[in-house]
């Protein structure tokens, strides 16, 4: 329904925020934003970006009768993989990482995430959900952040197709 353009507003936000340089700095290789799926023998570190299904909070119509909004939200989901470099372990690599991650998308303690400037819509804001790590085996460490990305998604038409 509305998730291709926060797609495309959470990957260009991770342009804006200068991720890529920020996990260069560990090594890897572009792209280290991978959408739903990164190959097996990509190296790290590198994050994959989940999103899910929008489900709608509330509809209603708008300044005249051609124009229809909802307010959906749309859960993203980053899985940010590392492992050892040097002396810092996975662990220590995967926190960093999230930290710099959560200063763009939101979560962080002293930045205020970017707004997403999302096609046919409007971003009300980012609700951070959970970020959490965990080690995936003897060298790999996983941090996952979670988010729902709340958007004033503007329709058509009275048949809820995306204007």
């Amino acid at each position: 329904m509305f998730e291709p353009q926060v797609h495309k507003a959470v990957a260009q936000a991770w342009v804006d925020g200068s991720l890529d340089a920020v996990f260069a700095q560990y090594g890897g290789s572009v792209p280290y934003f991978n959408d739903t799926v990164a190959k097996p023998e990509h190296p790290f570190p590198f994050a994959v970006c989940t999103i899910d299904a929008a489900s709608v909070v509330t509809r209603m119509s708008g300044h005249n009768i051609y124009e229809h909004h909802a307010i959906v939200d749309v859960p993203v989901r980053f899985d940010i993989y590392t492992e050892q470099v040097g002396n810092q372990s996975a662990k220590e690599i995967a926190w960093l990482l999230q930290d710099e991650v959560s200063k763009v998308y939101g979560g962080h303690e002293t930045e205020e995430e970017l707004e997403l400037n999302i096609e046919n819509g409007q971003h009300i804001c980012t609700l951070h959900q959970f970020s959490q790590g965990s080690r995936m085996d003897m060298r790999v460490y996983m941090w996952a952040i979670e988010y729902v990305v709340r958007v004033d998604a503007l329709y058509r038409n009275s048949r809820w197709e995306l204007a």
